[in-house]
């Protein structure tokens, strides 16, 4: 039976992506057609990278607009090795800016805290305050290593960097606005299945969205931080998606 329902998801997720490739290759070029002074923002991570492979794909293997990556200068060497390799190879235009003032004067971590609302079906499933040391900008929910009171949490995703990551992660009920809109922009971005990362400037009090995210990393050891298993109930969404 098992088997039988994973046959059925990955027929159903094959067809999905193939339609959502299409449609997105027809926006680059809409979008490429409609304006004249177009460029695209590429922070090197997963979901950019493969906007970038399918803008490729949309012009026949070139890249017809500049590349905008912006340094926080909190990458790893590695994926700026990565990021001048690729733009060599597949000949890009890449604009690289970075605002000095800014890191210098620590304001790239509001409150040293992100909030990352996830959802699920397009609605409100979580939310959880990830802390930071303020070394790091990658946050990834899965590899947070503690609760804020310094219980240690276990994890699925890279294990051995526990002692040193120093994430810290807590459970937490976002005003009803936020939900709102949250749910709202999953909806205009067609997320069932993802998360949406906000930060509020500590100057002005102001909220900003900042990462939309249309996969999921489910924070570690859910059960303890948000008091349930959200791959449980991402596998009861996928059998009935499949039904």
């Amino acid at each position: 039976m098992i088997a039988v329902l994973l046959m059925v998801v990955e027929a159903v997720v094959e067809v999905d992506l193939q339609a959502l490739e299409a449609e997105s290759i027809y926006i680059l070029r809409e979008a490429y057609r409609k304006f004249k002074r177009l460029a695209m923002l590429w922070s090197i991570g997963k979901d950019s990278c493969v906007m970038l492979w399918l803008l490729r794909k949309a012009f026949f293997g070139h890249v017809p607009i500049p590349c905008v990556h912006v340094d926080t200068s909190y990458k790893i060497p590695e994926m700026i090795t990565f990021r001048d390799r690729l733009a060599k190879e597949w000949g890009i235009q890449l604009i690289v800016g970075q605002n000095r003032a800014v890191l210098e004067r620590g304001e790239t971590f509001p409150n040293g805290r992100i909030t990352r609302v996830e959802v699920l079906g397009g609605r409100f499933l979580y939310a959880i305050r990830v802390y930071s040391p303020g070394d790091t900008f990658n946050l990834c929910p899965a590899d947070v290593c503690q609760t804020t009171d310094g219980a240690e949490l276990a994890r699925a995703a890279c294990p051995v960097d526990a002692p040193r990551n120093g994430l810290r992660v807590e459970g937490f009920a976002p005003p009803p606005q936020v939900v709102a809109d949250v749910e709202r922009i999953a909806a205009a971005c067609g997320i069932e299945v993802g998360g949406i990362e906000y930060v509020i400037d500590a100057r002005d009090g102001q909220l900003y969205y900042y990462d939309v995210n249309a996969l999921s990393n489910f924070v570690a050891d859910a059960p303890r931080v948000v008091g349930f298993d959200p791959f449980a109930r991402l596998a009861d969404f996928l059998e009935q998606q499949a039904r």
